[in-house]
C-alpha cells in the first residue's frame, strides 16, 4: 500500500507541473500572439512541441533505465540466491560430519 500511495503522489506531482507549465506556455503564446508575426509564431510553437517531446522524451528514457535497473537487480539475487543454495547442498553432508550427527562409526 505504500508503494501505491507514492505512486498517486508522484502522479500528482507530475500532473501539476505539466498543468503549470503548460499553462504558462499558453499564456506566453497569446500574450505575445499581436507582437509576433506569422512566422515567429510558427516558431514558437514548433519550440513548445520539440520541448514537450524532449521532456516527455527523457522522463520515458529515466523510468525505462529504472525499469531495467531494478530487473537486473532482480536477476543477479536470483543467481546468487541459487549459488548459496547450491553450495548450502553440497556442504550440508560436511557439517554433519562435523555435527557428528549421521555419523556411523
Amino acid at each position: 500500500m505504500k508503494k501505491n500511495k507514492k505512486q498517486i503522489f508522484t502522479g500528482i506531482i507530475i500532473f501539476t507541473v505539466t498543468l503549470i507549465a503548460g499553462f504558462g506556455i499558453t499564456v506566453l503564446t497569446f500574450s505575445l500572439f499581436d507582437t509576433l508575426s506569422r512566422n515567429q509564431m510558427r516558431f514558437l510553437f514548433a519550440l513548445d512541441v520539440f520541448l514537450l517531446i524532449i521532456s516527455g522524451g527523457g522522463v520515458y528514457l529515466f523510468s525505462e533505465a529504472k525499469k531495467r535497473r531494478r530487473k537486473k537487480r532482480e536477476l543477479f539475487e536470483k543467481r546468487h540466491n541459487g549459488r548459496v543454495a547450491e553450495k548450502n547442498k553440497m556442504m550440508s553432508g560436511i557439517y554433519d560430519i562435523i555435527e557428528n550427527k549421521n555419523f556411523a562409526a
